[in-house]
C-alpha cells in the first residue's frame, strides 16, 4: 500500500497583511479642543458657624431633689410550731418480713435415650462410590472458508482521481465606498452656548424662634412606695429541722439465697460421647 502524493500547489510568496482600512486611515494627529472648566458661582459664607442650641443655653446642669428611700416593715404572720414530718405510711407500716413459700425445683421428666446415635443415611448405604460412564469429548472441525489471497486496498476514488489542479478565479477585494469626513468635530453644545453662568436670586434663610413652653421647676422624683415604706427589718422565726422517725435495722444483711443453700455444686450425669464409624467405601 502506497500513500498518494500531495497535489496542492503551495505559494512561496509571503502573505500580505495590509488592508484597505490600514492603508486609508493611517496614523495622524487630529486637532482637539482644549476643555474649559466654568467658574464656581456659589456664594460661600466666610463667617464662623454658631453651634449653640436652645437646650444648651437654657439647661446649665445641676442636681434635683430626691427623698430618702425607706423599706416597709414585714407584716407576714409566721407559725412557731415545728413541722410534723410523720406520714400515714410511716405510722402504719413499721417494717418486718412477709410470708413466702419455700422454692422447690421440679424433677426432670424427660425420657432420655441410652442407645448410641446411628449416623448412617440412605445416601451412604445406597451409593458406595465408583465411576460413571462418559463419552469422550471431540471438538468439531472449523467449516469457515477463509480466503488466501491478499487484500486489495485500491478504491474508486484513488483509481478515478489521479490529482491535478482545478481552475479558480483570482480573489479581488472591493474598494471601500464610505465617505468619511475630514473636518474636526465641534464639541460645542446648546447648553454651553446659552447658559454662560451667573448667580440666581435666593431669599435669605431665617430660623424660626422656639415656641415651646418649658417648665422651670425642678422635677419631683418622690413616689408613693418611697413615701409609704420607710424601711426596717421584719421578724423571722428560727428554722428547726424535724427528727428522723425511721426505724433503721442494726443487724447485718443476710446474703444467703435458696439457690446457694440448695445447690452446693458438683458434677451431673452425662452419657459418654460415641462417634459413629465411617461407612464410606473409598476406592
Amino acid at each position: 500500500m502506497s500513500r498518494p502524493l500531495d497535489n496542492i500547489q503551495h505559494k512561496p510568496d509571503k502573505f500580505d497583511a495590509t488592508t484597505e482600512s490600514r492603508a486609508m486611515f493611517s496614523t495622524s494627529n487630529i486637532q482637539r479642543t482644549q476643555p474649559i472648566r466654568p467658574r464656581d458661582q456659589m456664594n460661600w459664607p466666610t463667617g464662623t458657624q454658631n453651634g449653640g442650641t436652645i437646650t444648651g443655653t437654657t439647661y446649665q446642669g445641676g442636681t434635683g431633689e430626691r427623698y430618702q428611700a425607706a423599706r416597709p416593715k414585714d407584716g407576714i404572720d409566721r407559725p412557731t410550731d415545728s413541722l410534723d414530718s410523720t406520714t400515714i405510711n410511716r405510722s402504719t407500716y413499721q417494717g418486718g418480713t412477709g410470708e413466702r413459700y419455700q422454692a422447690a425445683r421440679p424433677k426432670d421428666g424427660i425420657d432420655r435415650p441410652t442407645d448410641s446415635l446411628d449416623s448412617t443415611t440412605i445416601n451412604r448405604s445406597t451409593y458406595q462410590g465408583g465411576t460413571g460412564e462418559r463419552y469422550q469429548a471431540a471438538r468439531p472441525k472449523d467449516g469457515i472458508d477463509r480466503p488466501t489471497d491478499s487484500l486489495d486496498s485500491t478504491t474508486i476514488n484513488r483509481s478515478t482521481y489521479q490529482g491535478g489542479t482545478g481552475e479558480r478565479y483570482q480573489a479581488a477585494r472591493p474598494k471601500d465606498g464610505i465617505d468619511r469626513p475630514t473636518d474636526s468635530l465641534d464639541s460645542t453644545t446648546i447648553n454651553r452656548s446659552t447658559y454662560q453662568g451667573g448667580t440666581g436670586e435666593r431669599y435669605q434663610a431665617a430660623r424660626p424662634k422656639d415656641g415651646i413652653d418649658r417648665p422651670t421647676d425642678s422635677l419631683d422624683s418622690t413616689t408613693i412606695n418611697r413615701s409609704t415604706y420607710q424601711g426596717g427589718t421584719g421578724e423571722r422565726y428560727q428554722a428547726a429541722r424535724p427528727k428522723d422517725g425511721i426505724d433503721r435495722p442494726t443487724d447485718s444483711l443476710d446474703s444467703t439465697t435458696i439457690n446457694r443453700s440448695t445447690y452446693q455444686g458438683g458434677t451431673g450425669e452425662r452419657y459418654q460421647a460415641a462417634r459413629p464409624k465411617d461407612g464410606v467405601i473409598v476406592h
